[in-house]
């Protein structure tokens, strides 16, 4: 009875994520820096030329997603030029603003989640007068404000835990993996071992790559990540009674650290409290969806569904990782 309760519980569950979009992206990510200079800006921002693809054809205004304040006020456009550069890998615009008066601090607004996808990451670099300052904008928060302190570092441990828990958090594919780690666990037990896995595997992988001059790619990273979770439910599939499995999400974690090392490499976050942030965010996700599987029980009366919903993840985890592959 309780092995047939958890099987009805893990079919209900893997019934919510089967209905996640097979064509969806795990990351989105473009990157901007903003350099002033008196009452005068530059401003380059650079996003995968595969990113486009989701404006139906055509390429959309970027920069008029983009807007730069100070004092309430917007800073006024005064040259623009976009192209596709790198071989046409990369889609790069670069514009010059200018202020009423030199800012000290400038408040922005990006919405390129609204002509890119919902999950689109903006990390923004900034330096004024020496000094510098960084925002990561989405669609939860779509404003930030560069006041070009010297931050404290609490300050700085703070703001790179929030921002590793963040990107947990928005994470598509981190968040389809940590459900397929429950489908997997027969117990608690083997549950928290395979947590400690991926956390270590990913952990590993995001300080070894940051000393290595190989830089992978977003669509590669994206590929990586789709792999494993169609590896880890067809494992699941195949061998329902597998034991010791937290060895293969161990190797599979090391993949998830590409995803965070993106992040690191592009924005300028302490590397052991963003990751301290992206483990803690780990954990207390997988508590809520253990959560969610034991009151799954009370609903759901057959397990038929399980192996279609298994199959479907599978599916769906190998979709991806064929369309990033294949751009």
């Amino acid at each position: 009875m309780q092995a047939l309760k958890r099987s009805i519980t893990r079919g209900a569950w893997i019934v919510l994520l089967a209905a996640v979009p097979a064509a969806a992206h795990m990351i989105s990510m473009s990157t901007g820096t903003l350099n002033i200079e008196g009452t005068r800006a530059r401003y380059e921002l650079r996003i995968p030329a595969y990113e486009l693809q989701h404006a139906g054809g055509q390429v959309p205004d970027l920069l008029a997603e983009i807007r730069f304040s100070s004092n309430g006020e917007d800073a006024r456009m005064v040259e623009k030029t976009c192209s596709y550069e790198n071989g046409g890998e990369e889609y790069v615009c670069r514009a010059q603003y200018v202020f009423k008066a030199s800012p000290e601090t400038i408040d922005i607004r990006c919405t390129l989640y609204r002509v890119t996808v919902p999950n689109h990451v903006h990390l923004l670099q900034a330096e004024n007068d020496g000094r510098t300052g960084q925002a990561v904008l989405d669609v939860t928060f779509d404003t930030g404000r560069l006041d070009f302190a010297v931050p404290g570092a609490v300050s700085v441990a703070a703001s790179a835990f929030f921002s590793g828990s963040l990107r947990t958090l928005a994470g598509l594919g981190q968040l389809l993996f940590l459900a397929t780690i429950l489908v997997a666990a027969h117990t608690r037990r083997e549950l928290w071992a395979m947590a400690a896995a991926v956390i270590g595997g990913q952990t590993l992988a995001a300080v070894l790559l940051s000393t290595l001059e190989w830089y992978p790619s977003q669509r590669f990273a994206e590929a990586a990540v789709a792999l494993t979770i169609a590896y880890l439910a067809l494992d699941v599939l195949l061998f329902p009674a597998a034991r010791h499995r937290w060895m293969v999400v161990l190797i599979l974690g090391v993949f998830h650290g590409l995803y965070f090392d993106v992040f690191l490499r592009t924005g300028a976050f302490s590397p052991v409290f963003f990751l301290a942030g992206a483990a803690a965010m780990e954990l207390a996700l997988l508590a809520l969806m253990a959560l969610v599987f034991s009151l799954l029980t009370r609903w759901i009366t057959t397990a038929r569904p399980l192996v279609v919903c298994r199959s479907l993840l599978a599916v769906a985890g190998l979709t991806w990782f064929i369309v990033r592959l294949r751009g």
